[in-house]
């Protein structure tokens, strides 16, 4: 058997008791993030905000450093779901690479498209027309408008799907902003292992929601507050008991309430056998770091 450096299990870690359950009794949140995309996009635009929920495919067994970042309590869910539900694994670039130098080139290629098209041929264009009858004058300026509009629409269209790309998209390393503040430190966000839960701007629309603020937005602490309650009363991520592969809290001699609160959140949404199954899923934070 060979051992794997990744888990079979999508974890998404935070900080309090009170969150796990919440998420155990109402789903995840999908909330907005302030994401930086400096590597790949101008300065002017580096920063955005957009909606995911975030986990991770980290072992157990290498678990302390992140726990330290984002809690000590979790819950633990197969990649089957996560793969079923559309979470994907993000795409780690740093400045300069070669996956970055693509994208940079694609994104300038498609902005600069509209104004290619507005000045190509357009004096030439102009004397071949004035020599046409008016009737055909206006065949071919209407024809010209038709076939122009077709190509602008496949341009927007790539734009947008470039865009929603570039949400899974992650610096290799970088500062995060969390309390308000940016960090003082240079994080490495690779050790992270992050898969992520991005809607699609399609889903978002339907649901009357923006797919995307500026930061400043964001760090206004009421603002974000009022935009992520109306995305939360809209959108969430679900999941049943069977779905789940692990449940951690931080201390053993929280398990026992832990375990009176899953039942009492499960007896009227799961069978007797997967309320007990779910028992044997729950796990210390203390019996990891001393025995995996």
């Amino acid at each position: 058997m060979t051992n794997s450096i990744s888990a079979n299990t999508l974890f998404h870690f935070t900080p309090t008791k009170e969150n796990l359950l919440s998420i155990l009794n109402r789903r995840f949140y999908v909330r907005y993030s302030l994401e930086i995309f400096d590597t790949i996009l101008d300065k002017g635009t580096s920063e955005l905000v957009v909606p995911m929920t975030c986990f991770c495919d980290i072992p157990l067994s290498q678990i302390k450093n992140h726990t330290a970042a984002y809690g000590s309590y979790a819950i633990g869910l197969s990649k089957f779901w996560g793969i079923r539900n559309q979470v994907s694994p993000v795409h780690y670039v740093y400045p300069n690479s070669t996956t970055s130098e693509i994208l940079k080139s694609l994104s300038d290629q498609l902005q600069l498209f509209f104004d290619i098209e507005d000045n190509k041929n357009e004096s030439n264009e102009n004397n071949y027309l004035s020599q046409l009858p008016n009737e055909v004058q206006r065949f071919v300026e209407s024809h010209k408008t038709q076939e122009n509009l077709k190509v602008a629409e496949k341009v927007l269209e790539l734009q947008g799907q470039l865009a929603h790309f570039i949400r899974y998209l992650k610096p290799y390393e970088g500062k995060i902003y969390r309390n308000e503040k940016y960090s003082d430190e240079i994080q490495n966000f690779y050790e992270e292992r992050e898969w992520r839960y991005v809607p699609p701007k399609e889903l978002l629309k339907t649901i009357e929601v923006k797919d995307s603020y500026k930061s400043d937005f964001f760090k206004d602490p009421v603002k974000r507050r009022y935009i992520n309650i109306k995305l939360a009363t809209r959108l969430k991520l679900d999941f049943t008991p069977d779905d789940i592969r692990f449940i951690i809290v931080r201390h053993d001699y929280e398990i026992p309430k832990i375990l009176d609160e899953i039942h009492e959140i499960y007896r009227s949404k799961a069978t007797y056998d997967e309320l007990r199954l779910l028992g044997t899923r729950l796990i210390s934070l203390d019996q990891i770091l001393q025995n995996i």
